[in-house]
This record gives C-alpha cells, sequence and structure tokens, in this order.
C-alpha cells in the first residue's frame, strides 16, 4: 500500500509496524485508515463514547451492539464507559477510546499519533501486547509518529527519520543507533542505545538488546 507523509510517497508492506520520527509529520491520501490524531479531542462530535462510536458505524453492515462491545474488549475497558461524556474520562480511557475509535471499522492502517505520550511502562508494555497482535494476527500497518524513540526502538520493525518536510534517512530501526544525526536534529537518543555506549566506552563489548531489562540481565551474567 502507499501513502503521503509530507509529500514523500511511501510504499508500505502488510504486517509491518512502522515509526516516522519527526515534528510537523502530515499523513495525506491514505486509503483505508484508522487515526488516532493528537490532541484525541478532535476526534469527537458528540458528547458520549457511545454516540460517537455509534456515528462510526453508521451505514454499517456490522452489528452495532457486537462490534462496539468487541472493541471494548480489545483494550479491556468495561461498558459502562459507554454512558460517559468525553470530557469525563481519564486520560487512559481517553486513550482507549480514541483506539477504539481508529480501529472499530477494521482499518488496513493504523496511525497513532504521539500515543505513547503519557503512558506508564506498563501501559506501554500492554500496548506492544495489543499492536504485535494486530500485526502478525490480522497483518494490520501500524504507523506510530512522534519522538518516543525508546518506544519504537523495542518495537518497530522500520523506521523513518523526518525533518523540515523531507526523509532524512530510512531503514531498520538501528538507524535510531546513529548518535550523530539524531543529535543533530534534537531527536532523542533511545535510552537503551545511550546505555550500550556508554558501556563500549570502557572497553567491554556487548551484544544489542531491544529491552533494558535483557541488557542489565547481560551485563549481571558477563559480570558473575
Amino acid at each position: 500500500m502507499e501513502i503521503e507523509i509530507n509529500k514523500n510517497k511511501i510504499s508500505l508492506e502488510t504486517n509491518s509496524i512502522y515509526s516516522f520520527v519527526g515534528n510537523g509529520i502530515e499523513i495525506n491520501n491514505a486509503y483505508d485508515i484508522g487515526y488516532v490524531k493528537s490532541p484525541m479531542y478532535d476526534m469527537y462530535k458528540y458528547d458520549t463514547v457511545r454516540d460517537n462510536l455509534e456515528y462510526e458505524l453508521t451505514n454499517k453492515k456490522y452489528d452495532k451492539s457486537k462490534r462496539i462491545k468487541d472493541s471494548l474488549k480489545l483494550v479491556n475497558i468495561e461498558e459502562n464507559v459507554l454512558n460517559k461524556k468525553i470530557n469525563e474520562l481519564s486520560y487512559i480511557e481517553l486513550k482507549k477510546i480514541s483506539f477504539i475509535m481508529a480501529v472499530i471499522n477494521n482499518p488496513k492502517i493504523i496511525v497513532l499519533d504521539n500515543f505513547t505520550e503519557g503512558l506508564s511502562n506498563g501501559e506501554k508494555d500492554s500496548l506492544s501486547v495489543l499492536l504485535r497482535m494486530l500485526k502478525n494476527k490480522y497483518f494490520k500497518i501500524i504507523i506510530l509518529v512522534g519522538e518516543d524513540t525508546d518506544y519504537y526502538y523495542k518495537i518497530t520493525d522500520y523506521v523513518y527519520i523526518i525533518n523540515d518536510d523531507k526523509i532524512i534517512k530510512q531503514g531498520k530501526k538501528n538507524i535510531l543507533k546513529d548518535i550523530e544525526l539524531l543529535n543533530k536534529l534534537n531527536i532523542k537518543i533511545p535510552y537503551i542505545i545511550e546505555f550500550i555506549e556508554e558501556y563500549k566506552k570502557h572497553n567491554k563489548e556487548i551484544n544489542d538488546y531491544d529491552n533494558i531489562l535483557d541488557l542489565i540481565k547481560a551485563i549481571y551474567r558477563d559480570r558473575g
């Protein structure tokens, strides 16, 4: 499938998670897309959660009630949230309902704009499980937009670094090891990369890891 990001046409493969790192990233002309926008409140037309979800299913052949209940289960949230007004939702509830809004019509592409902002490490881990399930079981294309390079390094298959509407660099997530480039563009270096590089300065070799806990275990094994 092809999308347009900041006037750059990009081909995407199914069953993949992409990260677009940088500021001012805009996605245009994408077909069959579910989009969690930032700010999330821009996604809502009605007062209550139920009315917004039912609106998303307008003119669809789905059983609305079943579709909504199944979507709530997907993000592990109780049905009583349906009667809440949008401005009564907690921050995490708003995240989950916004996610449902994006996926309830089963799009091929799911875009999450700055979605990890404000999430705890545990909540990010739960999100990773959900995204990998959508990727591997339902062959979705997941696009993460923002600057959470710590999270992107853990989960992403392919990364685009964008600056001033231009693709500066693209490739496997290892391009997030380009410390010189990230510093130049004022993009946060993934913590795990900083940790590994600091460790290597002391003339100690260590393998690359995606997860900081696995890295720490490896260090202690070496010391043992």
